[in-house]
């Protein structure tokens, strides 16, 4: 006995993209209507919202000034710099020459030429000089750490502005609301001159290929569900192959929705919503007795049938051991032999009786 369970559905789009506003506006123009193919940058409705666009300006406005400040304190901070490197270059020219002269007055005070407060002169001098000069470089090792301090300050200040210009930016072009994905649009919810806010859905676009199939099984049935089962799913009388790779977790109006991808191309005319019948290939039993699904029969449950006893038209009452039930055939593990005949039809109406007789 095949082990299946049947179900009933339609076709789905596998790609659908909710668009959402990311601002506050008010709708201005609709750009397309449902059905128009568009691409993901295409624009499908343009919003308005004055705040906005003033705060861009205010935002550019805001970059420009920190830009300048920046640009000015760096020309100021590099001015000053060359300032200090030129004294510096002045102090290592006095240093330079004044060492010359202590080591000159050096050379010939053995010779009595200079006295020995000359030579102490020379020698004072060249010691100040070269003081002053480390002085000097020293000086400017510490305007060099206050100017970068000072720009990355005024860079912060301008990262910011920029920051707040990209956001400024994006909000306004977030008026032009895009459909993100190449595809059809199926649905516009908003009419111009109605406001939206921001996270609200207004459209929806989808990929016209691949579909997907969704069936609903009924919650008795779903409990052997698996995904990459095998399922045979008839549209327009043409049969199709394909796999469960989704199933839902909850449960629905007494039923499971299931979703179907197909191994191969469906027909070109199929479309989204159309109605599609599904065989779910659980598992194959092998040296199992069946009969017809009764109406009343359940999965490991014991029923009652009427069996025809052989050679008469009688039928006796039998109590009945079920075991796996597919769409339309239920396994029997006790109370049937193999070749007896049973009634399937409902008989309710008889349940009180153990035998009953066939005209």
């Amino acid at each position: 006995m095949v082990h299946e369970v049947r179900a009933y559905g339609t076709l789905a789009y596998e790609n659908l993209r909710w668009v959402t506003s990311q601002v506050n506006g008010t709708i201005k123009e609709r750009l397309c209507e449902p059905g128009t193919e568009v691409k993901a940058d295409s624009v499908i409705l343009k919003l308005e919202n004055p705040v906005l666009e003033s705060a861009l300006k205010k935002a550019q406005a805001n970059w420009n000034r920190a830009q300048a400040v920046f640009e000015a304190k760096r020309s100021e901070l590099k001015l000053k710099q060359m300032e200090q490197d030129s004294i510096i270059a002045g102090f290592e020219a006095d240093y330079e020459i004044k060492r010359i002269e202590a080591k000159s007055t050096e050379a010939i005070y053995p010779s009595g030429i200079v006295s020995e407060l000359e030579l102490q002169r020379a020698q004072i001098s060249s010691a100040q000089a070269k003081k002053l000069l480390l002085l000097a470089k020293q000086r400017k090792n510490e305007i060099q750490k206050s100017i970068e301090i000072q720009l990355r300050a005024a860079e912060a200040v301008r990262e910011q502005a920029k920051i707040e210009l990209a956001i400024a930016e994006k909000d306004v072009e977030s008026l032009y609301v895009k459909a993100g994905i190449d595809g059809i649009v199926q649905n516009i919810s908003v009419e111009p001159g109605r406001e939206v806010t921001a996270g609200a859905s207004i459209a929806l676009v989808a990929k016209p290929k691949p579909l997907r199939g969704l069936l609903r099984v009924p919650e008795m049935l779903a409990k052997d569900l698996n995904l990459g089962l095998k399922v045979l799913v008839d549209i327009h009388n043409r049969k199709v192959e394909g796999r469960v790779s989704q199933i839902d977790p909850s449960v629905t109006n007494g039923s499971v929705l299931l979703y179907v991808s197909f191994d191969s191309e469906l027909p070109n005319n199929v479309r989204a919503d159309t109605s599609i019948e599904g065989k779910i290939m659980l598992k194959n039993i092998a040296d199992v007795i069946s009969i017809a699904r009764p109406s009343s029969a359940n999965s490991n449950s014991v029923g009652k049938l009427f069996v025809l006893v052989p050679g008469s038209n009688v039928a006796r009452r039998k109590e009945v051991r079920y075991g796996a039930l597919s769409s339309n055939r239920v396994q029997v593990i006790s109370g049937l032999e193999a070749g007896e005949q049973v009634i399937v039809s409902d008989l309710s109406q008889w349940s009180d009786q153990d035998a009953i007789q066939l005209e």
